[in-house]
């Protein structure tokens, strides 16, 4: 990975942990900065979301990006598809996802425009 890709996989991890936020992801103003308006969202029961139409899915839980598990691969100058395992934590239970979120840079500004979610099981 060159040092240019490796700077934009961490850009977009930390982006990624911002949607993650409960407080930043109920925050419209906050999320109108990293999602674009029409993004897709599929969670981990195969709904369809979009962000302009019913905001972002609630979450129900604590979620993390886990530290080893994450691959950005680029798709074109301007877009990047972002693999990595969620962990997601509630009521002293753990359950992992694999989740895929393809971001889009505009002006320098990267925004999600799709995100799905998909619960492994163990």
């Amino acid at each position: 990975m060159t040092d240019t890709n490796g700077i934009i996989k961490k850009e977009l991890i930390a982006r990624e942990e911002l949607l993650l936020n409960k407080g930043i992801r109920n925050d419209r103003e906050q999320i109108n900065r990293i999602v674009e308006e029409n993004c897709i969202e599929i969670d981990e029961h195969g709904r369809k979301a979009y962000s302009s139409k019913a905001g972002l899915e609630k979450l129900d839980g604590v979620f993390y990006i886990s530290d080893t598990a994450s691959e950005m691969i680029m798709l074109s100058e301007d877009t990047a598809l972002l693999l990595y395992e969620a962990v997601k934590t509630k009521n002293n239970s753990r359950t992992k996802a694999n989740c895929s979120s393809i971001w889009k840079s505009t002006n320098g500004e990267w925004k999600v425009i799709f995100h799905q979610r998909t619960n492994l099981r163990e």
